[in-house]
């Protein structure tokens, strides 16, 4: 048996521009339609038949083959939602721990491979999409604006 999980889906999508597209159909989805899912930690994950991947693990796998053990993908810009095959690395855990740690852009802001900042954030225990923006303070504003709106507290 595999160690990747996400070898399952080598088959039943297909990448674009940092995204997924299913290309055999089931019960629940069409073909052509984008896969996957934000879930509440950030990342897109894909489902086929009881297995999850989270997007970025297959985009690497889909160009790269399987992932070595002691070893994670990696976000360059640390946008855990552009799974462009260019914005993503191999490293190891720690390597990958001390990349996030430096960090120097504002709480839940990131920047986009289009160099525009993206916003998600969590509110009320979820992961959200805000938005993207043309500036950091664009972005700061419309994340505030949203946590305003739902009601949560930054965090």
């Amino acid at each position: 048996p595999t160690k990747n999980k996400e070898l399952l889906f080598k088959d039943l999508v297909r990448y674009e521009d940092g995204c997924l597209y299913w290309v055999k159909p089931s019960k629940d989805h069409l073909i052509g339609v984008r896969a996957g899912a934000l879930q509440g930690d950030g990342y897109r994950s894909v489902q086929y038949r009881g297995t999850n991947g989270k997007e970025h693990r297959i985009v690497w796998i889909l160009h790269n083959g399987e992932i070595p053990a002691g070893l994670v993908v990696d976000h360059i810009n640390r946008d855990k939602l552009d799974n462009r095959i260019e914005n993503l690395r191999l490293l190891t855990n720690r390597e990958n721990a001390s990349n996030w740690q430096k960090r120097d852009l504002p709480t839940g802001v990131y920047l986009a491979g289009s160099g525009r900042y993206r916003v998600h954030t969590k509110a009320n225990g979820e992961q959200h999409y805000v938005g993207t923006y043309d500036t950091i303070q664009q972005a700061v504003d419309a994340r505030a604006a949203f946590l305003d709106a739902v009601g949560a507290a930054a965090y």
